[in-house]
């Protein structure tokens, strides 16, 4: 069941831990000089993907500035949080947020607990509990983000006008996590990192839910026209960016402009 969402422990402070760890020899290989890592290095780096390639709709001035520069926008789940009165279109108050809750009394067995509530209580054996509801609300903690589309659509490109086609992701995130590091001086390396598909279900969600949703990977279904995958970068520092711009010429080798379909 949604297996291709990472776990988190809710007890470390609330905050997601990722789970998988995939490294990809040959994407090293073949990277160029500057940007070039060590196996050791990239261990962070998980992907899990039904398609080759990745789309980023943008402004058309936007979209000249990465194919031409390498120039991109990265920014944070607290900036996009409080970009929803800005741009309600994308902006999501709720953005990497989500809400895990056992049945109400009488849905369920009243003389167990489900593996939610044994997340954050061990009674006794012999103890007599009875929960009506409990639950547990999970913020991740502030993290890096960038956002593309599995999609090259209209309906995908919403209002935006231009599109730039990824052709080689794991080239780009490794380019792109270079450029972070350098632009903000938090060495995201030294976190972790995940890309992978959103899952679109309201965020409000049963505790059968709790261990394979990762909030950081859940939206609401009123942006499932986005077909969204990101890349997170949760760092092992707090960030003190809310969101960071840079020219990462190294990008351009492995992105092309795309035509939006009518």
């Amino acid at each position: 069941m949604l297996n291709h969402i990472p776990n988190y422990d809710p007890r470390m402070s609330q905050r997601v831990v990722y789970s998988h760890e995939v490294s990809n020899e040959d994407a090293i290989r073949h990277l160029p000089d500057n940007v070039r890592v060590t196996l050791e290095r990239l261990k962070w780096l998980s992907l899990s993907l039904p398609t080759q390639t990745l789309y980023k709709y943008c402004r058309a001035e936007h979209a000249r500035g990465l194919l031409k520069e390498g120039a991109v926008r990265i920014g944070t789940f607290s900036y996009y949080r409080a970009q929803e009165k800005h741009d309600p279109l994308r902006g999501d108050g709720r953005e990497a947020t989500a809400l895990f809750h056992d049945a109400p009394l009488g849905q369920q067995d009243e003389a167990s607990l489900s593996p939610l509530t044994l997340d954050w209580f061990r009674p006794p054996a012999d103890a007599n509990i009875r929960l009506n509801q409990f639950q547990t609300h999970i913020t991740v903690s502030d993290s890096f983000v960038f956002c593309t589309s599995l999609e090259l659509s209209r309906s995908a490109a919403g209002d935006y006008d231009s599109c730039v086609a990824i052709n080689d992701v794991p080239r780009f995130i490794l380019a792109l996590t270079h450029g972070l590091c350098r632009a903000t001086g938090v060495d995201v390396m030294q976190g972790e990192a995940l890309l992978a598909p959103i899952t679109y279900m309201e965020r409000e969600l049963s505790a059968a839910y709790h261990g394979y949703i990762n909030p950081a990977f859940l939206k609401e279904p009123r942006f499932s026209r986005e077909q969204e995958a990101r890349i997170v970068w949760r760092a092992p520092e707090p960030i003190g960016h809310s969101f960071a711009d840079f020219c990462e010429p190294s990008l351009t080798q492995y992105v092309t402009s795309a035509s939006i379909p009518v």
